[in-house]
C-alpha cells in the first residue's frame, strides 16, 4: 500500500496535499512552504464506488447513512456519528453497501446533521 496523507491547515481552513512531512517538528511542506498547524489524514488505501480514494475523515454515505472514517487500534473502520455505531471498512463493504465519498469532517460538518435526511 502506497502511504498517503492530506492535511487540514487549521489556520486557513483548507485542504493541502503536502509533499514532505516532518513528524519530530509535526510541519509538512509542499513546495517549500511550511505548515504547523495542522491535523494528519491518512489514506485507507482504498476507493469508494465512483473510484475516489478514502483518507481519515472522510464522510461515507451509504443508501442508508453516513459514516465517518477512523482509524484506531492499528486499522480503518467507520463510525456512525448518530449512533455511535462501528463497521470495519473493507472493500467489500465498500461494495456491498455502495459507499461513496461526500465530503470530509473539516471542509463539510453540515453532512453530518440530521443523519441519513441531511443533504448529500
Amino acid at each position: 500500500m502506497e502511504i498517503k496523507v492530506r492535511a487540514w491547515d487549521k489556520k486557513n481552513k483548507r485542504m493541502l496535499k503536502p509533499d514532505a512531512i516532518w513528524l519530530k517538528h509535526q510541519e509538512i511542506s509542499i513546495e517549500g512552504c511550511f505548515y504547523n498547524n495542522v491535523i494528519l489524514m491518512l489514506f485507507t488505501g482504498l476507493t469508494d464506488i465512483n473510484g475516489k480514494e478514502i483518507y481519515e475523515g472522510d464522510i461515507i454515505s451509504s443508501f442508508y447513512d453516513k459514516w465517518i472514517v477512523s482509524f484506531g487500534n492499528g486499522s480503518f473502520y467507520l463510525k456512525n456519528p448518530i449512533t455511535s455505531s462501528y463497521m470495519d471498512l473493507s472493500s467489500e463493504i465498500i461494495n456491498w453497501y455502495d459507499l461513496e465519498v461526500v465530503g470530509n469532517v473539516w471542509e463539510n460538518p453540515n453532512l453530518l446533521k440530521g443523519g441519513k435526511n441531511a443533504e448529500k
